[in-house]
Formats: structure tokens, C-alpha cells, sequence
């Protein structure tokens, strides 16, 4: 046997929802808005580094240096996408199509100009556990990229991947755009498997009282200290850090950032500070209801 040709990579596995059936209500529509999304998808991934090694009809397996690349390369021709397909029109024949995207890490196996390994495999088990328009990135992804990019990062549970594991954690990674084709517009079409998933908890940056500087950089060591505890117990999923305060700076209400990430649960409070004294207050409020389940003054 030649010698065995090994790489780390970080692969991005994407196909079109439902091709089948769209090829089947309309062939020339369909394949022609194919091939303008796949000179979309080439193009970010020629931009971002990334080299394809095997398509096959609406899919495409990619392979990139850099996870943060892939990311953006995977959120770039999405909302790219959503802007095409927001244009079409029944008169002009194309057919609106949407695309799902998994990206995973790993050391993979080089075969001339193809690649196999779990790297491949993981990913494109991610991408077929997507939401029509939505990113799944593993957890070895999401912490290379969470604080580098624009978009939102939210936990998005545990999956099961055929073959791979029944419980492989997974992150969303949600834009303007994909968030109003992935979110569920009432909690009873949440799929399965998002009803049951652990309760997911979201720190929300606590109130500066005194508004100065000083406070503010008291406020953000407790919002990283309680994030690191609660990251540790395995019982609930926490939203990240970068996406709480993505969030926060972007001006939305509470609402807002309870429905996109499905939050069951907020932790939120105040700090007030007189010379060397510090009053902490924080609470845990029921997402749903509003209620404040537990509150201490420190």
C-alpha cells in the first residue's frame, strides 16, 4: 500500500431542500436556479479559500484551511441566496431554492484530489440534520469561531448522527436572513427534538446603576464568571457569550432574543457600587411566563 496521506481540515457539506421534488414540478426552473446558486456557492468558496472535491448534482463537499473562513463562506452564500430567492418572480420561471450547511473539523485522508475520513462524514450528517437556510457547525467550530464572527452563534442541542453518536452537540449559526427561514413561528412547530433537548439558559449583561467605567468592567467579569460556571454543568445548554452581547448591541427587546434562541430560562440583574461596597442583585425569570423564579441580593 502507497503511504497514507493525512491533513486537518475543516470540511463544509451543502445540498438543496427537496431538489428531488422541485425537479419534478418544474425541470427547467429548477435546474436553472441550481445553477445560478451553485455559481453563487463556488464563488464564496473560491473567495474563501475553500477547494471543492466531489459535487453530485445539488451537492457540494468543500474542503477550507481555516473554520472561521468556512463560516463566513457558509453565511455569505446563504444570505446571498435569500436575497435571489427574495427577486424571484412566477414570470421569470426560476424556482426559489434554500440550502442547508454543515461544517465539522478534523483530520482527514488525502486520495488524489478526494478526501474521506470522519472530518466528511460529520459534516455531512450535520447538514442532513439542518433546517431548510440553516448552518449547523460542531462544537469543535463553534469555539473557534463564536468571538470572530458577525452572526449569531446559538446552542442548538444535541444530535443524533447516524453511525457517528445519538447525543453530538451542535450550534447554529443564524444570521438575519436565515433566522426568519429557520425560527418556528409558534412553540408547537418546534421540531421534536428541540422540545426535548435540555433547557437553554441565557445570561443577559447585567445593568450598570452607576454607569461608569469601573462598573463596567466589574459587570463583565461576573457575566463571564457566571457563563463559565453554568457552561460546566451539563444539565442545560448556554447561549454564548458573544451571542448575548451580538444581541444586546444590536437593540432588539428581550422578546426578540428569547424567541430566536428558544430560551426556556434569563439570568439577569443589577450592579450598584458606593466606594468599596457593591450591591449585586440577580435573578432567574421564566422565559415563557416572566416570572422570577429565584432572586438574591448580594
Amino acid at each position: 500500500m502507497s503511504e497514507v496521506k493525512r491533513k486537518f481540515a475543516t470540511i463544509l457539506a451543502t445540498d438543496c431542500v427537496s431538489f428531488s421534488k422541485h425537479m419534478a414540478e418544474n425541470e427547467e426552473g429548477t435546474l436553472s436556479s441550481l445553477n445560478s446558486c451553485r455559481s453563487i456557492i463556488d464563488e464564496y468558496i473560491e473567495k474563501h479559500g475553500g477547494r471543492i472535491f466531489h459535487t453530485a448534482g445539488d451537492s457540494v463537499l468543500a474542503e477550507f484551511n481555516s473554520p472561521i473562513e468556512t463560516v463566513n463562506c457558509a453565511i455569505s452564500f446563504q444570505d446571498t441566496i435569500c436575497e435571489r430567492n427574495e427577486t424571484l418572480t412566477e414570470e421569470n420561471g426560476d424556482s426559489p431554492l434554500l440550502w442547508r450547511v454543515g461544517v465539522h473539523c478534523d483530520e482527514v485522508i488525502l486520495e488524489n484530489d478526494n478526501i474521506y475520513g470522519n472530518g466528511v462524514n460529520i459534516a455531512a450528517r450535520l447538514e442532513a440534520q439542518c433546517s431548510p437556510g440553516q448552518i449547523l457547525v460542531s462544537r469543535a467550530i463553534n469555539e473557534q469561531v463564536v468571538s470572530r464572527i458577525e452572526a449569531i452563534s446559538q446552542a442548538a442541542g444535541k444530535k443524533k448522527l447516524k453511525n457517528i453518536s445519538d447525543a453530538f452537540e451542535v450550534f447554529s449559526i443564524c444570521t438575519e436572513k436565515t433566522t426568519k427561514l429557520t425560527a418556528p413561528s409558534k412553540p408547537s412547530e418546534m421540531p421534536r427534538d428541540l422540545k426535548n433537548q435540555k433547557p437553554i439558559i441565557a445570561i443577559v449583561p447585567f445593568k450598570n446603576l452607576n454607569a461608569n467605567e469601573d462598573s463596567a468592567f466589574l459587570i463583565d467579569g461576573i457575566f463571564e464568571d457566571i457563563l463559565t460556571e453554568l457552561s460546566m454543568v451539563r444539565q442545560v445548554s448556554v447561549v454564548s457569550r458573544q451571542s448575548s452581547m451580538n444581541f444586546t448591541d444590536s437593540g432588539a427587546n428581550v422578546d426578540q432574543f428569547i424567541s430566536q434562541f428558544n430560551v426556556n430560562f434569563l439570568i439577569q440583574g443589577s450592579i450598584r457600587s458606593a466606594g468599596p461596597r457593591v450591591r449585586i442583585t440577580v435573578s432567574l425569570v421564566d422565559a415563557d411566563t416572566q416570572e422570577v423564579l429565584w432572586s438574591k441580593k448580594i
